[in-house]
């Protein structure tokens, strides 16, 4: 009798230990649904899902309203399957949409549908970014590094210019020819960096495209931490920025000063051809690696376990040593373009836009504050010593209009991301170029092989 009730106790505390355990597996699990927003992404899923079936019979509801416009006979009126009726607004003016089952609210004018969001459903910062009601905003003009402008003066984030910082460069540009130019814009706000997609000739946010967080700045970590390490083993120690902590002990660091100075385009002395427009064409062609590469010739401290350029995306193991990444870009171009732009076949826009670095671009710009000891400040976010010298970013950008195409290499200058021409076509003449721009070394090191952390 004893021994049934000692296993009766010993079955009793086994019961109560296996539902704690349980209970701190559950919580567990909670938590990583929570932070790593698995929970979050599953809901933006079914909301983008929602969003594209409802333009979707948006567009449906406007093909058939045209239709009627057509036919004298009947009546024309916009309805749309599933939204309220009937729609306020005209063709003129627009029409206001809004769905009965999810109460999404889109604007509809000259056949282009626009998502708006209900006040509630947006946050002080999207509100910021895309109006107190997601109508959408229009940048004016940027007066200064920490400020982004709106045409209407009314924002709705408290203090929003002191606390949203513009990180002052752009990714990219797309739809020259069209003129439904998109751009897109970075900022700081408390501890995130932020990108925004601005559209059109008035470059206007739209809450449709969303606000993507692109960096958060962890506490207790390296980042952003100003060292000193030596380029060459018999070089004095200079600054440099710690982009980048990786889950091996070591760092990414970045040359506070640019170095060096290289020529591409038609100059480029790498570069073979028979003719400027053959060089400068090669050079194009090969502009990553051969940035990536001049890079490593300036830094040759021993320490270094992999040399790359600003604005790049990462290092290979090649031979048993960690080299810059090689560009994998499968399609060159050559002279051939040239005839095929003049017989009106050219049809090879963006196929080599590279990519490459915006997480470099971001960290350099989230960081700038702290690394720029001028007041005021004279570096422009890029934090690089003499506002003057223009540098490469390894990744490359092609430009087109309604009559030209330009093939350009990313570089920054004043401060701001641009991009250097190397050669084109305009109006079925060829341009080629020589620029010559410094560059700015990423070195993979232990951390024990810098000083000041």
């Amino acid at each position: 009798m004893k021994g049934l009730q000692k296993n009766r106790g010993i079955t009793l505390i086994a019961l109560i230990i296996t539902i704690i355990i349980l209970l701190i597996l559950a919580m567990v699990t909670i938590n990583i649904l929570i932070n790593q927003g698995i929970i979050g992404h599953a809901n933006n899923a079914v909301n983008q899902y929602e969003v594209a079936e409802e333009k979707e019979k948006i567009a449906l509801g406007y093909q058939n309203y045209k239709m009627d416009k057509l036919n004298p006979d009947k009546e024309a009126k916009l309805t749309v399957d599933g939204a309220q009726d009937p729609i306020p607004g005209d063709e003129e003016n627009g029409w206001t949409i809004t769905f009965t089952k999810t109460g999404h609210v889109y604007k509809l004018k000259d056949g282009n549908i626009t998502a708006k969001r209900s006040a509630a459903s947006l946050n002080d910062i999207e509100k910021y970014f895309f109006g107190a009601e997601g109508e959408g905003r229009s940048i004016m003009e940027i007066v200064d590094t920490n400020n982004w402008v709106y045409k209407d003066d009314d924002a709705t984030l408290e203090n929003a210019s002191a606390k949203v910082k513009f990180m002052n460069f752009y990714a990219y540009a797309e739809n020259y020819a069209t003129g439904n130019i998109e751009y897109a814009f970075y900022f700081r706000y408390e501890n995130k960096a932020y990108k925004v997609l601005v559209k059109g000739a008035a470059l206007t946010t739209s809450p449709d495209d969303g606000l993507q967080v692109v960096y958060e700045h962890q506490e207790g970590s390296v980042v952003g931490k100003k060292v000193q390490y030596k380029a060459t083993d018999s070089s004095s120690a200079t600054d440099w920025i710690v982009l980048y902590e990786n889950n091996d002990g070591t760092i990414d660091i970045m040359s506070k000063d640019v170095m060096g100075s290289l020529t591409l385009g038609s100059g480029d002395v790498n570069a073979t051809g028979s003719s400027n427009a053959e060089k400068a064409i090669n050079s194009y062609n090969g502009a990553i690696d051969r940035i990536n590469d001049y890079c490593a010739s300036l830094v040759t401290n021993t320490t270094a376990k992999g040399v790359r350029s600003a604005g790049y995306t990462g290092f290979e193991t090649k031979d048993g040593k960690l080299i810059a990444t090689r560009d994998a870009t499968s399609k060159y171009y050559t002279s051939d373009n040239l005839k095929n732009w003049q017989s009106g076949t050219y049809n090879e826009k963006g196929k080599v836009n590279d990519t490459n670095g915006e997480q470099d671009l971001i960290r350099m710009s989230y960081y700038y504050e702290g690394w720029n000891t001028e007041t005021p400040p004279t570096y422009n976010h890029f934090g690089y010593a003499e506002a003057n010298n223009n540098y490469w970013l390894a990744s490359r950008f092609v430009r087109e209009g309604p009559s030209y195409v330009d093939f350009s290499v990313r570089c920054v200058g004043g401060g701001r991301a641009d991009d250097s021409y190397l050669w084109g076509v305009s109006s079925g003449y060829a341009g080629v170029d020589s620029p010559s721009c410094a560059v700015r070394p990423v070195v993979r090191v232990s951390k024990t092989d810098v000083s000041g952390l």
